[in-house]
């Protein structure tokens, strides 16, 4: 993974116990700092991470790696708003679907193996585009009629759907890693309820759309109805977020709904 130089305050480093060069970690973001054998990242929901954490840390890892959560030295997970994970050597790679969609499986099966809390609130505009995708929250109208327009093109595809609430990795395509002669591993794990075809139907939007992965994947899910109205939320989560993180902006917004669209031509061309 290509880093570049960065710093970061001493006294964040003192409270989780990390020592080393520090070197910023290009990909993501672009806000995750490497120190020695650790990882650090600035929070956004504290609460939310936190019980994440706890999540992780009662995961058992077979078939997969995880980057393991590190307390501070008074046991908490967030400090002055950053948190810190385990190093983990690997590589992102594009291709290998069919190996991603069953990390997938394997991960999501563990984190549902046991119940669990229920999951903290956040407002970022991941968890509310979720609860957009879904219904349950409402299209915000101060983004651009262009924007509203699509999205609820969309929406006039939905055929009713029920959504599960099983914890999920949301943003798991571009979150799996790969190392000869370890497990591949998953990092940056995003919370959220849904279901795993629903994750799964991420995983295969997010590949065609930003890793030139070819339409035809679509067909590595199970091809019939259930799945198609998964895609369709799947495909219009990614759509919200780019509306919400620039309700305005309207060509950024095009540019991310045209790396979508082809998926609904493609799995809808019959029409629903």
């Amino acid at each position: 993974m290509k880093m570049t130089n960065t710093s970061l305050d001493p006294h964040i480093l003192t409270a989780f116990r990390c020592t080393g060069t520090m070197q910023k970690l290009a990909g993501g973001e672009g806000r995750s700092v490497r120190v020695g054998q650790y990882v650090l990242k600035p929070i956004d929901s504290p609460a939310r991470y936190s019980w994440a954490c706890e999540l992780l840390l009662g995961i058992s890892q077979e078939g997969f790696r995880l980057s393991v959560p590190r307390r501070t030295a008074d046991g908490s997970f967030v400090y002055e708003g950053w948190g810190a994970s385990t190093f983990e050597p690997g590589e992102h790679v594009n291709g290998r679907w069919q190996e991603r969609l069953n990390i997938a499986r394997a991960f999501h099966s563990k984190v549902n193996e046991k119940e669990n809390s229920p999951m903290p609130p956040s407002d970022d505009w991941w968890s509310v585009a979720h609860e957009i995708a879904w219904q349950v929250a409402p299209l915000p109208s101060n983004l651009h009629p262009k924007m509203i327009k699509l999205v609820e093109e969309i929406f006039a595809r939905y055929r009713p759907l029920a959504r599960a609430r099983d914890i999920i990795h949301s943003d798991i395509c571009g979150n799996i890693i790969f190392h000869e002669g370890l497990d591949p591993c998953v990092i940056d794990f995003s919370p959220a309820y849904g279901s795993v075809e629903y994750a799964e139907a991420i995983l295969v939007a997010d590949a065609i759309a930003w890793e030139n992965a070819p339409l035809d994947i679509v067909k590595l899910l199970p091809y019939n109805e259930h799945y198609r109205q998964y895609l369709l939320r799947a495909i219009n989560f990614r759509v919200i977020v780019a509306a919400l993180f620039r309700p305005k902006k309207l060509d950024r917004f095009l540019a991310e709904y045209a790396g979508f669209k082809p998926i609904i031509d493609f799995v809808f061309h019959d029409g629903i």
